[in-house]
């Protein structure tokens, strides 16, 4: 199945948070053993400016088993690093298979504006 397109804010300084449900025909797709990666990028062959990973324990992103959720989190700590203030592209990839040979499965893609912060710290 290709890959929905969805583009987001990402609001700086402040918590970004996206919850879907993984769905084909209608149905949650069981996540249970499945591993999940999500980059962000300036363009599409610049080094990562955000990192996700569903196989850390940074939390950043929670499969939810049978239920087909997925709940991708950025705290805010890290949203206020970042620099970027044009339109940034991302992907969102499950891994289906973790080991060898992977399948990997790219379900959700597009472009995530970054909203500058305007209560924040004076320098």
């Amino acid at each position: 199945m290709p890959a929905v397109k969805y583009d987001v804010l990402i609001e700086k300084g402040a918590t970004f948070r996206l919850e879907i449900t993984y769905q084909e025909d209608g149905t949650p797709v069981d996540l249970t053993g499945m591993e999940a990666r999500m980059r962000f990028r300036p363009d599409y062959d610049e080094p990562a400016i955000a990192a996700l990973d569903a196989d850390t324990d940074n939390g950043r992103i929670v499969l939810g088993g049978e239920a087909g959720t997925i709940v991708v989190t950025i705290p805010a700590a890290v949203t206020s690093a970042l620099t970027e203030t044009c339109r940034i592209v991302y992907d969102l990839e499950l891994v289906t298979e973790p080991g060898s040979p992977e399948q990997v499965e790219r379900i959700l893609m597009g472009k995530a504006e970054l909203s500058p912060e305007v209560t924040k710290a004076d320098p």
